[in-house]
């Protein structure tokens, strides 16, 4: 690699700040929308297909709900990597004082 790497630490963050709350929310309002579904929707005679859907559906929404949980784990992993990269930058810089 022939380039410098440059990171500005402060505008990752932001960006993973930022991604983290949009997640977060989205997961609060899965959680707090959770879909219904009639048993008795699908017809007469057919209410064990109409739970077996309800269930299905349930389930996906959990997956959903777990699926933006690990995202934002992930980047909150990130975040403190970012913290970690700034830390050692910092104390390079101040070793051939640069800081």
């Amino acid at each position: 690699m022939e380039q410098a790497l440059n990171v500005d630490p402060e505008a990752v963050r932001q960006r993973l700040d930022s991604a983290i709350a949009q997640y977060e929310e989205l997961a609060a309002q899965l959680r707090d929308n959770a879909p219904t579904f009639p048993a008795h929707a699908v017809g007469a005679g057919f209410e064990a297909h109409g739970r077996a859907l309800a269930e299905a559906m349930s389930r996906m929404q959990e997956r959903n709900v777990e699926f933006l949980a690990n995202r934002v784990e992930g980047w909150r992993q990130l975040r403190s990597l970012m913290d970690s990269v700034e830390q050692t930058d910092a104390a390079n810089a101040s070793e051939v004082g640069l800081r």
